[in-house]
């Protein structure tokens, strides 16, 4: 009764709040209060907030997920063009800007546009003509002010520019126009044009001198150390931006092929009981007595309870923690691509883990990667590579010489061949490296330490041999088997 009473507005406010992720997610409602609902949808929807979003039926052979809202079990979605277009901001939608830094351009020449950023550069020429360079997440633009222009329409405008500091957050108002021709500026992406200023607003003053400056001429790249302490400043540079952004888009797309593919994303629980999985695991106590819990290092056993449960298709962006010392691919808590399948053959997980790798590749640097990807067996990788996942862009490759040398008496390759009596089904080998144009560059002092790093690894022995042209041209090998 008063969820009835409250239908309008609170269903109006529950749906805007939704529209503005681009998704509406309702729960199932009873069958004499579809219409009814329905309508209320459809006045949200037609509000001048969002006059651009849509309502469309989405078939259940499409998607497989409770995403949208479900009306006599079929599914409707809302789609908005703003969505795929940060760049581009809807004034009626209350924003104190109508363009982003990034979105200016020449096709904006003539145009009356409002920007807010943060004060990246600025000079001054003197005669009170000032150069302003603004930065927000999405880029960076020049502003033209004339100081003698604005303070006829703003009386405080000259304390503005006289306090004016590189990272203060403004807002400004003002014309588009084209940059001299030998005023171009090709470093950046909106080099062409600049703002003519008409309204200059700070909207927060930087107190005091900031620990490092985000961009400056000759900028230096403080250490990580300062950069972690203020975290908040470092975000703000452009190659953090980058990251993050581009790190959302990756995570859009993998769930977009995946979801699309039939996955059901799950969220797995952070707190759990200890597992054996091979490294240390992060404690988490309790107040009880005796009592805690342990962060998963990766959703094992929770993948394998949906697969047995019957969620065949399962995937989550997982959250992984692990006790132990960070190397150059691992940190203590990271973030891994988990998916799990049932009732699929090998070649159906190639192909999906290649459409995958393809699409991100795709998002990431816009870069089509053939398919299928080469394959190779484990056995070939460790003969050619010595590795079980090689860079296959790597020249040096391991040549196996045991059948041209199984029959030499020396006695490195005997014993290297010959298998140890308490192993008798095991393969010996003889490995050899090409390594080219360097039969002049090696010494002595150098052959001796990969002879004590062979045996440090369990192998017999290195033997050298140089294969060189004499000024006759003919070859000639050097060394102590040659």
């Amino acid at each position: 009764k008063q969820w009835y009473q409250r239908r309008v507005r609170g269903t109006q406010t529950s749906v805007k709040k939704a529209v503005s992720n681009g998704w509406i997610s309702l729960s199932r409602l009873p069958r004499t209060k579809q219409s009814l609902h329905h309508t209320t949808l459809t006045r949200v929807l037609s509000h001048s907030c969002y006059p651009n979003f849509q309502p469309f039926k989405l078939s259940e052979s499409n998607i497989h997920d409770s995403n949208g809202l479900v009306w006599n079990q079929k599914r409707y979605l809302c789609s908005s063009s703003n969505h795929a277009q940060p760049n581009t901001l809807d004034s009626k939608a209350k924003f104190i800007r109508t363009h982003t830094c990034g979105s200016v351009n020449v096709s904006n020449v003539g145009q009356n546009v409002t920007l807010s950023g943060w004060v990246s550069f600025f000079r001054t020429l003197g005669g009170g003509i000032y150069f302003i360079v603004l930065r927000d997440g999405y880029g960076t633009v020049q502003l033209l002010v004339n100081a003698n222009t604005l303070e006829k329409q703003q009386s405080d405008a000259e304390d503005i520019l006289k306090e004016l500091a590189l990272e203060n957050v403004i807002q400004v108002d003002g014309i588009v126009q084209r940059r001299p021709d030998d005023m171009v500026n090709p470093q950046m992406e909106s080099g062409e044009i600049e703002v003519a200023v008409n309204k200059l607003v700070v909207l927060n003053k930087v107190r005091g001198l900031l620990p490092f400056q985000v961009s400056t001429p000759n900028f230096v790249l403080p250490s990580e150390e300062l950069r972690l302490k203020h975290r908040y400043i470092d975000l703000r540079r452009p190659e953090m931006q980058k990251n993050l952004r581009l790190r959302s888009q990756v995570s859009m797309a993998v769930r977009q092929l995946l979801t699309l593919d039939g996955f059901v994303e799950i969220e797995t629980p952070t707190l759990f009981r200890p597992t054996p999985e091979g490294a240390r695991e992060f404690i988490v106590p309790t107040r009880h007595v005796n009592k805690f819990y342990s962060l998963p290092q990766s959703p094992q056993q929770y993948k394998q309870l949906l697969m047995v449960g019957g969620l065949d298709k399962y995937f989550q962006l997982a959250r992984c923690y692990r006790d132990e010392d960070s190397r150059s691919d691992r940190q203590p808590e990271f973030t891994q691509i988990d998916l799990e399948m049932s009732f699929v053959t090998p070649e159906g997980i190639y192909d999906l883990i290649e459409r995958l790798v393809s699409a991100i590749w795709k998002t990431a640097l816009n870069r089509d990667i053939p398919t299928p990807f080469r394959r190779m067996t484990y056995r070939e990788a460790l003969s050619r590579y010595g590795v079980d996942k090689p860079d296959t862009r790597y020249g040096l490759e391991l040549v196996d010489v045991s059948e041209i040398v199984k029959n030499s008496e020396v006695g490195i390759f005997k014993s290297s061949i010959t298998p140890p009596k308490n192993y008798p089904e095991a393969e010996g080998c003889v490995i050899a490296l090409n390594v080219k144009k360097m039969s002049n560059h090696i010494s002595n002092t150098e052959v001796d330490a990969l002879q004590n790093e062979a045996r440090t690894v369990g192998g017999k022995g290195v033997v050298v041999v140089s294969v060189q042209k004499d000024k006759s041209q003919n070859v000639k090998w050097k060394g102590s088997v040659a």
